[in-house]
């Protein structure tokens, strides 16, 4: 549950369940039936109330719960005050989503029904069905369609044409980090744009260079955090899954190192024995070793041969270019600058590294 999205809470016993703001078919849904009952009951039972959410519900006989259905319809106005109902609504509308499913269809039925709920309807919209209880018959459901004519049992005159909830439809919301990557890359976008423009060099860079350039090195951030993982945390004894597509790394989930990340030298199932030079065969770089996390046994075995202390440029290039030889063709200098700083930490002062590196990446 998101928590910056909860707006109120529900309290059954002693345990508090947040509620995350609903959606615009669950919104849309619950409009329409509260309209359809509202407009039955302006014409032949005025004194009748028929309420939203949030409006907390209270009820006698469960101490300590409180519920705030959907839709309640009360007969009895002396149940009602500005702030709550105290006591059992006549009528429960629910209408399921992600988070409320179990209870909808677990815990709820049960208050309801032991409380003298006298109906009880739960709108599915991932099913497309309406479920439907009442008080004199709780162990046998009435099931409807989405599109089915639907009655209720305490105002038998009243059928809902539930034809129209198949008309609502949103797209997906954007996943969250879906949202933050574009948010990000448009703000980048902008300020480097600007600090052009105020370079007076902005004419001379192609239209769409720009944020092309800051979506690959995004993308390669990304990679790097996910493929070397940091040293404080705890070894993973899990199967190394391999890489993914060059697209999924596009998309901020790629697992390990993509193949456009990688050169063309690379297969999809990991660093082959190409990449990582002779010494290496096929290994799988999943951060099982305790102490150097993120690199195979053999490139580690490799690591504990080499002096204690390298001080010398091309003893680093060598390195490097044997056991990245991968990254080093494809020039990747971000990419290879991680990986060797990862594999020769303690052993080369950065600058030595980073000098090889740049060589390598001409």
């Amino acid at each position: 549950m998101n928590a910056a999205k909860t707006i109120f809470s529900e309290q059954s016993g002693s345990r508090t369940a947040a509620s995350p703001l609903a959606t615009a078919t669950h919104q849309s849904i619950t409009g329409c039936l509260f309209t359809d009952i509202f407009m039955y009951l302006k014409a032949r039972e005025p004194q009748c109330r028929v309420i939203q959410a949030p409006f907390a519900v209270f009820f006698k006989n469960a101490p300590g719960t409180c519920l705030q259905p959907d839709i309640i319809v009360v007969r009895d106005e002396d149940k009602l005050d500005d702030e709550s109902c105290h006591g059992a609504p006549d009528w429960v509308l629910e209408v399921v989503s992600a988070s409320s499913r179990e209870t909808d269809y677990g815990k709820k039925l049960g208050i309801y029904i032991n409380s003298g709920v006298r109906e009880y309807w739960i709108i599915d919209p991932e099913k497309k069905l309406i479920v439907t209880y009442c008080l004199e018959h709780p162990d046998v459901p009435s099931i409807y369609r989405f599109g089915d004519i639907v009655k209720s049992v305490i105002y038998p005159d009243l059928i809902i044409d539930s034809s129209h909830l198949n008309q609502i439809k949103f797209k997906k919301a954007a996943d969250a980090r879906d949202r933050d990557s574009r948010d990000t890359v448009s703000s980048l976008t902008l300020a480097l744009k600007k600090a052009l423009a105020e370079a007076g060099c902005q004419d001379t860079i192609p239209a769409g260079l720009i944020e092309a350039v800051i979506k690959k090195e995004l993308r390669t951030a990304d990679l790097q955090t996910d493929f070397f993982p940091p040293v404080s945390q705890e070894p993973d004894h899990s199967a190394a899954a391999g890489t993914t597509e060059a697209s999924a790394g596009s998309s901020g989930t790629a697992s390990g190192l993509s193949e456009a990340a990688l050169g063309p030298s690379e297969t999809a199932a990991g660093l082959s024995g190409a990449a990582l030079g002779p010494s290496e065969t096929a290994v799988s770089l999943s951060g099982a070793e305790a102490h150097m996390p993120g690199l195979g046994s053999g490139l580690k075995a490799a690591i504990s041969g080499l002096p204690e202390a390298i001080t010398d440029p091309a003893e680093a290039k060598a390195f490097i270019q044997e056991h990245f030889a991968g990254l080093a063709a494809a020039k990747n200098k971000s990419q290879l600058l991680k990986a060797a700083m990862s594999a020769l930490k303690g052993r080369a002062d950065g600058k030595i590294i980073s000098e090889a590196v740049t060589e390598l990446c001409i």
